[in-house]
C-alpha cells in the first residue's frame, strides 16, 4: 500500500472529496444554542426578581391588622449632623392581596404615645381611622 497525501484548501476543505469536513457551521450552533439558554435564564430571573418586588409592594400597603408587637425605637444622630427623634412603633399583622391570592404579612407603624398605649397585643389596628377610635373616656382612662 502506497501513502497519499490530502491536500486541503485554505478553509480546510481537503480537495479529494471528503476525508476532513469543515465543522465551522457546528461551532456557530453551539454558540448561538448557549447565547440563546443565557438570554432565556436571563429573562427568567428577571421574572422572578419582578415577581417578588411586586409582591413585597404589595405587602407594603397594609393598612390594617392585629397589634403583635410593641417597640420603642430610641432617637439617633444622623451622619450630617441631624437628629431623628425617638418613636413608637406598632407592629401589625394583616392581609393583603397580590395576582388575585390573599396573604399575610407584617408591617409597622410610628404613632404617637396616646395611640401606643392604647392598643394592646392582640387588638384590631386600622391606620386610617386610629386617632378617632380613641374617646375623651378612653383618652382619661389612658392618662391614669
Amino acid at each position: 500500500m502506497e501513502k497519499t497525501d490530502v491536500k486541503t484548501t485554505e478553509t480546510g476543505n481537503d480537495t479529494d472529496g471528503g476525508v476532513y469536513m469543515n465543522l465551522s457551521w457546528l461551532n456557530t450552533v453551539i454558540k448561538i444554542s448557549i447565547a440563546l439558554t443565557a438570554v432565556a435564564l436571563m429573562i427568567g430571573t428577571l421574572r422572578v426578581l419582578t415577581d417578588k418586588l411586586l409582591k413585597m409592594e404589595a405587602e407594603d400597603n397594609i393598612t390594617q391588622g392585629i397589634v403583635i408587637q410593641h417597640e420603642y425605637v430610641n432617637g439617633y444622630s444622623t451622619i450630617l449632623g441631624g437628629y431623628v427623634p425617638p418613636s413608637n412603633r406598632l407592629h401589625v399583622e394583616g392581609e393583603y392581596e397580590y395576582d388575585g391570592e390573599t396573604f399575610t404579612g407584617r408591617t409597622y407603624f410610628d404613632v404617637s404615645e396616646e395611640v401606643y398605649n392604647y392598643y394592646a397585643d392582640g387588638d384590631y389596628f386600622d391606620s386610617a381611622t386610629f386617632l378617632k377610635e380613641i374617646s375623651e373616656a378612653q383618652r382619661e382612662e389612658i392618662e391614669e
